[in-house]
């Protein structure tokens, strides 16, 4: 009889050994787990490009809405209205640099 519960207090220890293991382990998981959301969440957001008008940008913007009006009348006078009016590019301002087709020279 002693030697029985010997063994089965063995086996128990063993288990609370590995249960503690186990959990340990499992604790170290989530405490990374956890690290890394709080790095996800800290992240910066990008702020847009602004978008400033100057003289060489004004004519640009005015070669494009008269080339865009010959293209396609009724989208040209719809940006050339909103050009008139002051719009103040709040639709635009989340438009990205990628997004912009490059506009090609005359000289061509």
């Amino acid at each position: 009889m002693n030697d029985t519960n010997l063994n089965l207090s063995n086996k128990v220890n063993k288990t609370l050994k590995d249960i503690v293991k186990e959990n340990e382990n499992l604790s170290k998981e989530l405490s990374l787990i956890k690290s890394k959301l709080k790095t996800k969440n800290t992240k910066p957001k990008s702020t847009p490009i602004r978008f400033y008008l100057n003289e060489k940008t004004i004519k640009l913007v005015k070669r494009c809405i008269t080339k865009l009006q010959a293209i396609d009348p009724i989208s040209g006078w719809f940006v050339y209205i909103l050009s008139i009016t002051g719009c103040r590019g709040v639709e635009i301002q989340n438009v990205k640099l990628a997004d912009i087709s490059q506009e090609k020279s005359n000289n061509d």
